[in-house]
Parts: C-alpha cells; structure tokens; sequence
C-alpha cells in the first residue's frame, strides 16, 4: 500500500461575531479560507466553534481567534 499524506487545516473561531476586534478579523477571513477550500480541494479545511468545542480550544491552547492549526499525517 503506498503511504499518503492527509492535510488538515482547522480554523478555530466563535460561531458570534461581536464588535471586539479578533471576532472582526474572524469575519473578515472566513471568505478567503472559502476560497482556499475551493482552490485545494485536496486539503481538508475545517471549522471548529470555541462556543460549541471549548475542550478542543482548551487541549489545544487557543489563546486568541482567529487560530489556524496544520496538521500533517502520513496515512498507509
């Protein structure tokens, strides 16, 4: 079986979008990370909620929003 390599990109942000300025640069991003699903359908983009997921935020050390983590794994 010959190995491949899955790419994952998680952009971790809150489903609200208030006045504070992270929130803003979280709503004003979330159209070009669109683009870039489109663009590499090959990389899996996705988007973790810190209101619905804070364990995930927690584990992995979310301090501000927007957090991208890229995650490579070898597969096979």
């Amino acid at each position: 079986m010959l190995n491949s390599e899955l790419l994952y990109v998680y952009q971790v942000s809150p489903s609200f979008i208030s006045k504070q300025a992270s929130d803003l640069q979280c709503k004003q991003i979330s159209p070009f990370v669109d683009t870039l699903c489109g663009r590499y359908p090959s990389i899996n983009f996705l988007k973790v909620d810190i209101e619905e997921s804070p364990a995930v935020a927690n584990t992995e050390n979310v301090k501000i929003v927007p957090t991208f983590k890229i995650y490579k794994m070898v597969a096979g």
